[in-house]
């Protein structure tokens, strides 16, 4: 525990020389913490056979979070059997959380918000899954309903409204993991962000809302470009449409649904890009089936910049070894970011 414990307190903290921290501060830690639904006994071969399970990574990942010491955590792949053991270690820490199961049985995890009780009251909690957003885009956009029994998805979208006791403002927390699949389903994952971004905004009465988790997209690719930029540029365009997860009568998922693959946030800024000039250079780093090298940044933290200011992030240090090991308690790595109310916006 010491390992981690003492690593995380070495990372290094990059502060937004333009901002000023105030009394109003407050931090958000986004951490995809490995279900043990995948790690299946032929994966992660190399991870000490100590090490595999929720509750053996346990102390670890307790030992990182306390360090972290994040006013609201939003993490990831969370499993169904290991949730109640976390929710109630982390009531003793002073957190008060929420879950949101992914949709199918077989899949036995999903996405936790939590937040400090002292800092936050909860005043709603939506769970959305991928499927009800796609059914919406897809009535609206008047098509065929086919597209929605071949493009059935697990995943889902967790926002909480919270209410700063320190201040009174609100603000809508989003946390989204969207499908892996190797890069294959890129036109899924871009319009699963595009789809949760309205949402959240929607649910944010277009105010203050932060977006964080496993985006499953490193920054040169389109989900990632479509959630910087609101809109996926014309190259990358083209990457959706040759290989569609889904075709109806001949037609990509991508040119079903054009409308769908951008946001109106004009101001979602990325924490980290804000802060250091770049995202982490790594957040994930496994093989975790021997054939699939991860090492790159999969992870992220994005904020409202006009009602919302960044003054720091914690930045991510690179692995000796592939993960999970004897130190680190997932395969991903966790990010951190310290924010401030604009005094300017409602």
């Amino acid at each position: 525990m010491d390992g981690i414990r003492e690593l995380t307190k070495k990372r290094n903290v990059v502060v937004n020389s333009s901002v000023v921290s105030a009394d109003d501060s407050f931090s958000v830690v986004s951490y995809n913490i490995l279900a043990d639904c995948w790690v299946k006994d032929d994966w992660y071969n190399y991870t000490p056979e100590d090490c595999r399970t929720s509750l053996q990574r346990h102390a670890r990942l307790m030992a990182e979070l306390e360090v972290l010491d994040g006013d609201i955590l939003c993490l990831q792949e969370v499993g169904v059997e290991y949730q109640p053991f976390l929710d109630k270690e982390l009531e003793k820490r002073g957190y008060r959380g929420e879950y949101c199961r992914h949709v199918h049985e077989g899949d036995g995890e999903g996405d936790a918000t939590f937040f400090k009780r002292d800092k936050f009251e909860c005043l709603q909690v939506v769970r959305l899954t991928f499927n009800e957003m796609l059914a919406e885009a897809v009535e609206a956009a008047e098509l065929d309903k086919e597209i929605l029994k071949k493009c059935l998805k697990d995943e889902t979208f967790l926002i909480l409204r919270l209410r700063h006791l320190g201040t009174g403002r609100i603000i809508t927390i989003g946390n989204i993991h969207t499908i892996w699949e190797h890069f294959t389903q890129l036109d899924v994952s871009a319009l699963h962000i595009a789809l949760s971004l309205s949402k959240l905004a929607k649910y944010a009465d277009n105010n203050t809302f932060i977006i964080a988790g496993d985006f499953n997209s490193p920054p040169y690719m389109a989900p990632y470009l479509l959630l910087k930029n609101g809109y996926v540029p014309d190259d990358e365009k083209t990457k959706l449409m040759p290989a569609p997860t889904v075709t109806v009568q001949g037609r990509s998922l991508y040119e079903l649904l054009p409308d769908s693959y951008s946001h109106s946030t004009r101001d979602l800024a990325s924490s980290y890009l804000v802060a250091m000039g770049r995202e982490p250079e790594v957040t994930i780093y496994n093989d975790y089936d021997g054939d699939s090298l991860l090492d790159t940044c999969l992870d992220y933290i994005c904020y409202t910049a006009d009602t919302l200011q960044v003054v720091s992030v914690l930045d991510t240090v690179r692995p000796c070894k592939l993960l999970p090991d004897q130190v680190f308690p997932s395969d991903h790595l966790s990010l951190k970011s310290t924010f401030t109310f604009k005094t300017d916006s409602c």
